[in-house]
């Protein structure tokens, strides 16, 4: 996007959402010699606490330096929802806007359009928060681990992995796990604002694990978003997967990590993972329609 037209966006959107705005709710007094509907400029720049001449050059797209601070607060004065205020970043920082940390501590719900969204894949996949918090996952994933036999509170992929006796079989690839989760952990760390609740947990796993301590207090590395791994599963042996990470846009809080196989042994032995899920299906008197057909499955599989 070039500098003049991006002044240009972001001169009309703060415009228009300073004219949407009525000073009643604002404990401004009516004047009836208003022009023009919504804020004056000096009485968004008192309430978002800047001079009048410098949001006049923001509203006027200049190259100015703008704070995040300020940006929130011109956010919330302006009554922007979260696209409008993942925009108005964007346009001034060129750059996402920062996760705010919910005020609750226990993960949210995932919307019935991400639920769906897992149902429908036929690899193993998980919605996490940045916290690495469970929010759901598919059949396929129940296949190696059913979380919901776990309490809420320790559906953690963080907590379990430090604190799991499965994960540390083999040494050399407990490491390995460890220095990867540590190194995607900073960067979704980097994204977020002030979040005790986070910081606690990180402290928590420095105390419980000195590989942890080590590698996120003493690295700088930055996990990728594709990564390879090994499951052992305790009937069907060894499974190599591929795993990806995606951002919803719907909901910069949560992760979507889907599981993909990694090579033709693998891709086998989901296929008879496939074979199990719809033998269950089949069976069942109340066979929820989400589970594609077993040709599907196999078209993708291969």
């Amino acid at each position: 996007m070039s500098q003049e037209l991006q002044s240009a966006m972001l001169s009309r959107f703060l415009k228009s959402r300073r004219a949407a705005l009525s000073p009643a709710d604002f404990g401004l007094p009516r004047d009836c010699r208003r022009r023009t509907p919504g804020l004056r400029r000096e009485e968004v720049a008192s309430l978002v606490g800047v001079s009048v001449s410098w949001y006049t050059w923001l509203e006027q797209g200049r190259s100015i330096s703008v704070s995040a601070s300020v940006l929130e607060r011109l956010a919330s004065v302006l009554q922007l929802d979260a696209a409008q205020r993942e925009y108005l970043f964007t346009l001034v920082q060129r750059r996402p806007a920062p996760i705010v940390p919910p005020e609750r501590v226990e993960p949210q719900e995932p919307s019935p359009l991400l639920r769906r969204t897992l149902d429908a894949l036929n690899v193993p996949a998980v919605a996490m928060t940045y916290r690495w918090d469970l929010v759901a996952w598919n059949r396929y994933m129940e296949f190696f681990r059913n979380y919901s036999e776990l309490p809420p509170k320790d559906r953690n992929l963080l907590r379990l992995l430090v604190r799991d006796p499965m994960h540390k079989a083999n040494p050399d690839d407990y490491e390995r796990k460890i220095r990867l989760a540590t190194s995607r952990l900073r960067f979704d760390y980097s994204q977020v604002g002030d979040d005790p609740v986070l910081d606690e947990l990180i402290r928590e796993l420095c105390e419980a694990c000195p590989l942890f301590d080590h590698y996120w207090n003493d690295s700088t590395d930055i996990g990728p978003a594709e990564s390879e791994g090994t499951v052992l599963h305790p009937k069907l042996g060894r499974f190599n997967f591929e795993h990806s990470v995606y951002v919803p846009k719907s909901d910069a809080h949560l992760r979507l990590v889907i599981y993909f196989p990694q090579d033709e042994a693998a891709a086998a032995k989901l296929a008879e993972i496939a074979e199990q899920l719809n033998g269950r299906t089949t069976r069942s008197r109340e066979a929820p329609a989400r589970i594609p057909s077993l040709n599907a499955r196999k078209r993708r599989i291969a």
